[in-house]
């Protein structure tokens, strides 16, 4: 998904844009409580996950590790 796109989702719907970008894991939680409290603590760090490339890695990615853990991977390259 376009970078720009999910800017304007962590503004506007932070929630969301933080499971698009790492899926349903402790960051996602965090987002929801953080814009419960008040929405601009949910839109920075929405912007933050979105700025720095967290995403969800899935467990094909870490053979070894324990499943339902979510892990966080940088980009390729």
């Amino acid at each position: 998904m376009n970078n720009l796109l999910k800017i304007l989702l962590a503004i506007f719907l932070p929630p969301v844009c933080a499971f698009i970008q790492v899926g349903f894991s402790l960051h996602f939680l965090i987002n929801i409580v953080l814009t419960l409290l008040g929405g601009l603590p949910g839109m920075v760090h929405a912007l933050w996950l979105v700025v720095s490339y967290k995403r969800a890695c899935s467990v094909r990615d870490h053979k070894a590790s324990p499943p339902g853990l979510a892990f966080f991977c940088l980009p390729d390259g």
